[in-house]
């Protein structure tokens, strides 16, 4: 027996082992949207038509949202269907390879989890009986479900769910339970949806991320620019744009004048940017990481110092005059504030709103996920 966790190039492991079965794949993951797993589970259907692949998946928003996966062609091409039901959120993520291996672990099917979440999957191979359990509990969870063999037909009568695992219809609803579970009366509990401003969604590109590009803003500097602002789960991120005359300079994550984000309403709401990212001088990659605690200086030479006149670690950048640098700054977002209403986006801790001093923008967020 071979047992071997992974917690990088999960992707890669799921995929070689797609590809190296002879017969067989059953699977069970809340969400799949990856496009690279789907292909290569459609590639062994075409190569052998007694090839057998089934899957169940939650019927909500998150599989079956713009630019995810055709599950019709799963069907077309042979692949059996499964949805789980709205009320009883289906969390498994698990496949079984050949009757012969097992993966299992945290991770879904998704671009989400590949990117950005920190993940874990385990691979056993060679365990009969773990193979066993994990192939009666997808019979299990199959059985008495309709084969989905038309995706439309089957969503006009049982419509997918709107953010079954949202605040409002999971936190709220595992109170409800909690009071129960504790011998008291459940708390009743209704979900609702949470209605999309309709500015909000004309200015969005529907894709992988939210991503605002006509974002509302005031500026310390007229050459000072924010492209777009996208919120990737806990995190937003804002792909800064300035053109570069006599010199200009980025402070990384750990300096005293890295960037932040801000409540206008309540100061004591903030968020430190933990990373900058793609650096781009006129459209070339100049850094791929800005280093923590280092000042990078485009284009002009020089050293930097801290309050206790310290020298600061520089790195120096040459470029060529009026250039234009792009980058992409990461927060950590854990209050809705930062991403509804008013912020400040600002250079330098403890930075204020006057235009000789390190504010950049005043930002308008009004966001709404998906």
């Amino acid at each position: 027996m071979d047992i071997r966790p992974f917690f990088e190039d999960i992707e890669e492991v799921i995929i070689n082992d797609i590809k190296a079965s002879k017969k067989e794949l059953l699977i069970a993951v809340a969400w799949f949207t990856n496009h690279k797993i789907y292909d290569a589970i459609i590639d062994k259907l075409n190569e052998n038509h007694d090839y057998t692949a089934k899957l169940i998946i939650i019927n909500d928003n998150i599989n079956h949202r713009i630019g995810g996966l055709d599950f019709d062609r799963f069907v077309s091409v042979g692949g059996v269907l499964y949805f789980a039901e709205k009320n009883i959120p289906m969390h498994n993520k698990y496949m079984v390879v050949d009757s012969s291996i097992v993966i299992t672990g945290s991770y879904n099917y998704t671009y989400y989890a590949e990117t950005l979440n920190e993940e874990n999957i385990v691979r056993i191979d060679g365990n009969s009986d773990i193979v066993e359990s994990y192939t009666d509990n997808f019979n299990l969870l199959v059985e008495k479900k309709p084969q989905v063999t038309n995706v439309d037909e089957y969503l006009s009568v049982f419509p997918p769910a709107i953010d079954m695992l949202s605040y409002n219809n999971y936190a709220l609803k595992d109170i409800s339970i909690q009071s129960e579970h504790n011998g008291q009366s459940r708390i009743p509990f209704e979900p609702y949806e949470l209605k999309k401003g309709s500015e909000v969604v004309a200015n969005k590109e529907r894709n992988e991320y939210f991503v605002i590009k006509n974002v509302i803003y005031e500026q310390w500097k007229d050459y000072y620019y924010i492209d777009k602002i996208e919120v990737r789960g806990n995190r937003v991120v804002v792909t800064f744009k300035t053109t570069i005359s006599h010199g200009n300079e980025l402070w990384a994550p750990g300096t005293v004048n890295a960037w932040f984000i801000r409540s206008t309403k309540d100061n004591s709401v903030f968020s430190e940017c933990y990373a900058i990212r793609d650096v781009y001088i006129n459209s070339e990659i100049a850094v791929t990481e800005i280093q923590k605690g280092t000042i990078y200086i485009f284009r002009e030479e020089g050293q930097r110092m801290d309050k206790n006149y310290h020298t600061l670690p520089v790195q120096y950048v040459n470029i060529p005059n009026n250039s234009i640098l792009t980058c992409d700054v990461y927060f950590i977002v854990d209050n809705t504030e930062l991403i509804n209403g008013m912020i400040d986006l600002i250079e330098g801790k403890n930075g204020e709103k006057k235009k000789d001093h390190w504010n950049a923008f005043g930002i308008q967020m009004n966001l709404n996920r998906e």
